[in-house]
């Protein structure tokens, strides 16, 4: 077990571990010149971690397995290509550079999953991991892979648990051309420069250190012949955490998203505190008098409120099919709001033990906002009729104001006012958008498809349309409230006569034709 003394970070940790023991940061050297690609590092690493890459049969490369995975933290890496004008061959041992400034550990939403040891080691922990793949997302080296069998992230550990009594990483030990080599940082980057010259005087002159500063340098570092082209080999050119992961995952964009979930509630809080309910007046309230029968003995409306489901002096407002779905969705949408609020910031990570676990409560996740987005659409191609902007809603909107202060009251709203339109059609975009972006972030089965960018901007974006839905939401919930009547109708499915004729006069006038 790893003592808190020995780490220098955790994901997602609001407070850092004591620092009470220091250590020697360690280095890990890979002289690309000297490497003959026996993949012995390889077979070192897959033993000592036992892990079981699955064989690929008819592969067109000496890359094998094709890439890195949850089995296979080590690979060689072969490319043929040219080089100032000639045909090369360049090999590469590929896998975790443990970066001073880890992309992964800093796009980490759960607390714990990734730690950094004071040595420079930069390791998993798997039961802290809930297989978000924000991990993935995260390295600018694009090393973690997720598991699909329990839905954790795996990468090179250094073999953390050798060095810590005192061993050298597996893959080293194994290596039978000193290719790889082992010990202080500061020891491996004087070997690292000590070889540079000896390239030069056989023929690569742009030979190189490869240590990119952008990520505050590695803990895994290269020699690399052809210096000046690191892409030859396989690797990125100027390497940094993405400035998407930095703002997404910065104190700024968390103070800001914590301040407009409580800006919402407190200013809900305080104007029902100034301006009380949305209620009738006084005298509206009392039951209507009954409408004067006609020669046929038929009251005005008789026939429309009959085909609306009505009752004698009520009228039906919403079907049992549209309730339903409307408290499907909202509950829903509880799920969606507690679990995404869980992984978006580390304070909140504690709302996921309410579903039993961080990983059960990432894996529902996304299953819910497709449930969402599968119910609304129907609703909404259902309604959207009734959600068609008039011109009398562009006059509500301009005394939204005085309307909020019970000074003004609209005389000709539908069955649906501008605020509920609004409401409406600002929900199509967003649902649209959080469920393309889902789509796009669900591990492991639709995100290996798309790029680490594409993942990052989607990340980004599913987090500022999750905050306009909650926006949105939190103030569709306080007019329901604050306007008394909604929300029974809502339960209920009927309302009285006056409330409608009071709230939604136009639609009234409709429903009991022109009474």
């Amino acid at each position: 077990m790893t003592r808190q003394a020995d780490l220098q970070r955790r994901s997602a940790a609001i407070t850092r571990p004591p620092s009470a023991r220091g250590a020697v940061e360690i280095g890990k050297l890979i002289d690309v010149s000297r490497c003959i690609g026996c993949k012995a590092c390889q077979s070192a690493c897959m033993e000592w971690n036992d892990l079981r890459a699955p064989v690929e049969y008819g592969a067109a490369s000496y890359t094998h397995p094709a890439d890195l995975g949850d089995q296979t933290w080590c690979l060689m890496r072969f490319y043929e290509t040219e080089v100032d004008g000639r045909l090369q061959w360049l090999i590469r041992k590929d896998g975790c550079h443990h970066c001073a400034d880890p992309g992964c550990l800093r796009a980490c939403p759960s607390p714990g999953a990734i730690v950094q040891h004071r040595n420079g080691i930069v390791d998993f922990d798997e039961d802290f991991c809930i297989g978000c793949g924000e991990c993935v997302a995260g390295c600018p080296f694009d090393i973690p892979r997720l598991r699909k069998e329990d839905s954790r992230a795996y990468k090179c550990t250094l073999c953390s648990d050798r060095v810590a009594v005192g061993l050298e990483p597996a893959c080293v030990k194994s290596c039978p051309t000193h290719a790889l080599s082992f010990g202080s940082k500061e020891d491996m980057l004087d070997l690292a420069q000590s070889r540079l010259p000896d390239l030069r005087e056989r023929g690569f002159g742009k030979a190189a250190v490869y240590n990119p500063p952008r990520v505050g340098g590695a803990h895994v570092f290269y020699v690399l012949p052809h210096g000046d082209r690191p892409e030859a080999y396989g690797l990125p050119a100027d390497p940094a955490v993405s400035p998407v992961v930095r703002l997404w995952r910065s104190t700024s964009a968390r103070g800001l998203g914590v301040f407009t979930m409580f800006a919402v509630l407190a200013a809900g809080i305080l104007h029902y505190m100034r301006y009380g309910p949305l209620d009738m007046p006084e005298g509206d309230g009392a039951p209507a008098p009954a409408p004067t029968p006609d020669k046929s003995g038929a009251k005005p409306g008789d026939a429309r409120e009959a085909a609306h489901g009505g009752t004698e002096g009520m009228i039906l407002r919403h079907s049992v099919g549209d309730r339903l779905n409307h408290w499907l969705i909202a509950i829903a949408y509880v799920f969606l709001f507690l679990s995404g609020l869980a992984m978006f910031h580390p304070f909140y990570f504690w709302v996921s033990q309410v579903f039993g676990s961080g990983q059960f409560m990432r894996l529902l996740h996304p299953f819910a906002g497709v449930l969402l987005a599968l119910m609304f659409y129907p609703y909404a191609a259902k309604h959207w009729r009734d959600n068609k902007w008039l011109r009398a809603d562009t006059s509500w909107v301009r005394n939204m104001l005085a309307v909020m202060q019970k000074r003004h009251h609209p005389e000709d709203t539908g069955k649906y006012n501008a605020g509920q339109k609004l409401m409406f059609w600002s929900m199509v975009p967003i649902i649209a958008v959080l469920l393309a972006t889902g789509v796009m972030l669900w591990q492991p089965w639709f995100a290996p498809a798309f790029p680490p960018v594409a993942r990052r901007v989607a990340g980004l974006l599913h987090v500022v349309a999750a905050f306009g839905m909650f926006v949105g939401i939190g103030v569709h919930w306080y007019a329901a409230y604050w306007t008394r009547g909604s929300v029974r109708a809502m339960i209920r499915g009927f309302v009285t006569r006056q409330w409608a004729k009071f709230h939604h006069p136009a639609w009234f006038k409709e429903m009991t034709g022109g009474e």
